[in-house]
């Protein structure tokens, strides 16, 4: 079990980590099996906001609660194995794919280390090594097939740089989640009125959201999905990490952390 000494423990529950949610998603969708699955079974689309939710606290449980991997491990099965189709190429697809299981949860250390090293305080070679280890447990906990796990940060890098060049690909489900990143068809959060959702939207969703999302992809990723990338982005994210950072730094622990990290940490005297 992960612990208050883990780096997971610090990186996870740290609401910066939504900064990376739109990348997240975009490196997701884009795996041919992912892309289809959520065309066909997700909510998401319709749904964004307890999607979120939901995803959100299922991560929680399984990094900051005992035995929470294990029950996670047995819910996602569950909900997974009926899911079935065929791709946008016309070959079958389960949703318990084996490799696409495996890069939706190495997809997801890949974007954690991008989100410290822009809006926290980036990893040292070392700590991302000792994260990338917590991170593989958490896999296997998880059900992920340790064959398909790299075994270090360097073979990882070289893992994700494969996927984007030969498995990544754009189509319906990224065009989807990236007009949502815009904020132009984003449905309203349930705590924000109507009548100022869609500046809000715009400005957060569309400024925020899809500049953290696009600057911080793979720029190969980039140049497949055809996303422009100009020196005004680069300025206007470098200047949305100061920010952030600044920030940050002032506000108190129970609301830099998601409620279940929280109580996590409090409960066990702090981080060590």
């Amino acid at each position: 079990m992960l612990d208050r000494s883990s780096i997971c423990w610090r990186q996870v529950g740290d609401w910066r980590r939504l900064l990376g949610t739109g990348r997240s998603l975009l490196l997701q969708v884009a795996h041919p099996v992912i892309g289809a699955g959520v065309r066909d079974h997700s909510q998401f689309l319709g749904r964004p906001w307890q999607r979120l939710g939901r995803t959100l606290a299922s991560t929680m449980r399984c990094v900051y609660l005992p035995e929470g991997a294990a029950f996670e491990a047995r819910r996602l099965r569950r909900l997974h194995t009926p899911m079935t189709g065929t791709t946008n190429a016309g070959r079958p697809y389960s949703a318990l794919d084996p490799r696409a299981t495996a890069w939706v949860h190495l997809s997801q250390f890949d974007t954690a280390v991008q989100v410290a090293r822009l809006f926290k305080t980036p990893l040292t070679a070392g700590e991302q090594e000792i994260f990338y280890r917590e991170w593989r447990d958490l896999g296997r906990a998880l059900g992920v097939p340790e064959r398909h796990m790299p075994v270090s940060v360097p073979a990882l890098r070289d893992y994700v740089g494969h996927m984007v060049e030969h498995t990544l690909e754009d189509n319906p489900a990224v065009r989807d989640v990236l007009t949502q990143l815009q904020g132009e068809v984003l449905p309203p959060h349930p705590l924000v009125p109507g009548t100022v959702w869609r500046p809000v939207a715009r400005s957060v969703v569309g400024g925020i959201q899809g500049l953290a999302a696009v600057g911080t992809l793979p720029e190969a990723l980039r140049h497949k999905l055809n996303l422009p990338w100009t020196a005004a982005d680069d300025i206007r994210l470098r200047v949305l990490s100061r920010t952030v950072r600044v920030t940050y730094r002032h506000l108190p622990l129970r609301l830099r952390f998601h409620p279940i990290a929280y109580r996590a940490v409090t409960a066990a005297g702090g981080f060590s």
